[in-house]
């Protein structure tokens, strides 16, 4: 589930539309767009975060779910606000444990997360070990 703002993010600049971006990735039938039913006025919790976190903050609390957020401002926020929350490399570990993912395809995709920016030394460290201590 993933609010507009954050799907308009993630397709922005690189893709013509969001339907290109979820084409490209061929999640069309992974991903379900839904806003959140109360738009709220910003507060002092979510006044620091982008559109795209506040909305996705705003949908977890609704639907009481967990969230995927890895700009450590949305992630302060939403411990804050009581969610439960994890980032991509927590979701490599966790498919790692549930067998979705062999341990070396997970170190794979930890390397390219790195290799993109989107992890750090610290984060990557950390789950590899998690990782070999899983098997």
């Amino acid at each position: 589930m993933v609010p507009l703002a954050v799907l308009k993010e993630l397709a922005a600049g690189a893709f013509e539309s969001q339907a290109a971006y979820l084409r490209h990735y061929e999640i069309g039938d992974l991903i379900e767009v839904r806003a959140p039913s109360q738009p709220k006025p910003e507060d002092a919790f979510t006044r620091r975060l982008d559109e795209g976190e506040r909305q996705a903050i705003r949908l977890a609390l609704e639907r009481g779910l967990p969230l995927l957020v890895e700009e450590q401002a949305g992630r302060v926020v939403a411990r804050e606000l009581g969610l439960k929350i994890s980032g991509i490399a927590g979701q490599v570990l966790r498919s790692v444990r549930a067998n979705v993912l062999l341990p070396a395809e997970a170190k794979e995709t930890l390397v390219q997360l790195k290799t993109a920016g989107r992890i750090n030394r610290q984060v990557f460290e950390a789950v590899r070990r998690a990782i070999n201590d899983a098997v």
